[in-house]
């Protein structure tokens, strides 16, 4: 109708109402014929006095002794015959009421049949205004409206299919959100990678031209190799680090988890850092009961040691960082806490996100090592999470998850 797709141009929708029709037109044509076949019983009911008496008669030639018994004789077939050539058995002969009966009959069955037929006309209807609700909603779903929904809570084959349908839009815009999330850290990436790389590769083709212009001065190529190969050695754990990152982003790391007792992971990550609380003065201390949790030993360990890391960085000289474990309902924990300034609240939303330093970074940090934490704990399972208030240092602790004691 007018160029659009409505129920009415649905062949089983079609079929369905043509059903309807001759439905009603079988039951309007069946209460004639009942109506009729009534009358007809009546009508011959009527003559049957009749045809007893004339069939009396007949038989027993008008004799007074036999009119007793004419009355209890059965209507026979030369009776009958006697009847219809009296004009009697004829539907001009019936009575109005014989012939209302059948009127009323057949009124009756075709009111029936027209109101089977309106009933399937008004639930066609129905039907039509719901699919093009449900077809609208469809239209601004594939517009971009993410707010749309399909308006369907009915029961049976039509409410699944809309309510899988409107599952499946609801995927759908969930992927697209997810695809955008995607392209804009991506983009938002690169963006950082190249400002991190920007600043080494200058300072390296700074020490190129210190050299080009002065290749025989000893001192000068002695500290431009030193600059060149500690920028060298940023943009090579910063490459390393984002590596491994998008790994573990990506679900490509075959985590082995293992039973593995908290004081060996505390120090296996504490290890690599002990020099450098030395040489920095700062005390580094492990402390924590016999028990074990369910990790990846060698993942974990590089995840705590990005914490012990981080709090070396914001620690000053004569500063204590401090690693303790223990056990609680809900698994593991390890805890690593500084003395150092804390972490200012505004800082605290963002902590976590890629290249991130606060807004009073310290050290040659990159910020990556807090955000590879807590994406290596949460992709077993565990998590990484923060105390801190300025001038009280900062606590963080890691959860693990399937811990028993040992």
């Amino acid at each position: 109708m007018n160029g659009k797709n409505t129920t009415w141009q649905d062949p089983h929708a079609r079929r369905l109402l043509a059903a309807a029709v001759a439905f009603a037109a079988l039951l309007g044509l069946s209460g004639a014929l009942g109506g009729a076949a009534a009358g007809w019983a009546a009508h011959r009911a009527s003559l049957r006095p009749l045809a007893t008496a004339a069939s009396a008669l007949l038989a027993n030639g008008f004799t007074p002794g036999q009119a007793a018994a004419a009355l209890q004789t059965q209507p026979n077939s030369p009776g009958w015959q006697l009847v219809a050539q009296m004009g009697r058995d004829t539907p001009a002969a019936w009575g109005p009421g014989v012939l209302a009966g059948m009127l009323a009959g057949s009124l009756a069955a075709f009111a029936l049949g027209l109101l089977a037929v309106g009933g399937v006309v008004l639930w066609l209807h129905g039907q039509e205004a719901r699919w093009q609700q449900a077809l609208a909603t469809v239209r601004r779903c594939a517009a971009g409206d993410a707010a749309a929904r399909l308006p369907w809570d009915g029961a049976g084959t039509p409410g699944a299919l809309l309510r899988a349908v409107d599952g499946l839009a609801a995927a759908l815009r969930a992927g697209a959100e997810r695809e955008r999330k995607s392209k804009q850290f991506l983009q938002e990436t690169l963006q950082d990678i190249s400002h991190q790389l920007k600043t080494p590769l200058a300072a390296m083709a700074l020490y190129c031209q210190i050299l080009q212009a002065d290749p025989t001065d000893a001192e000068a190529v002695r500290r431009c190799a030193v600059k060149t190969a500690a920028a060298t050695e940023r943009m090579t754990r910063l490459v390393r680090t984002l590596l491994k990152l998008a790994q573990v982003d990506a679900g490509g790391v075959p985590f082995a988890p293992a039973l593995c007792p908290l004081d060996a992971l505390a120090a296996d990550a504490a290890e690599p850092l002990t020099a450098r609380a030395a040489a920095e003065g700062k005390a580094l201390s492990l402390e924590g009961p016999d028990v074990a949790a369910l990790c990846d030993r060698a993942w974990t360990a590089e995840a705590i040691g990005n914490l012990i890391k981080n709090a070396l960085d914001h620690t000053g000289p004569g500063g204590h960082i401090a690693v303790r474990w223990g056990a609680g309902p809900l698994g593991g924990w390890v805890t690593v806490q500084d003395d150092g300034p804390g972490i200012p609240p505004q800082d605290l939303p963002h902590l976590f996100k890629r290249f991130y330093r606060g807004s009073a970074p310290a050290g040659e940090g990159l910020g990556l090592g807090l955000p590879f934490a807590k994406a290596v704990l949460e992709a077993q399972g565990g998590g990484l999470s923060v105390e801190s208030e300025p001038g009280a240092g900062s606590i963080f602790r890691a959860s693990l998850p399937g811990l028993s004691k040992s």
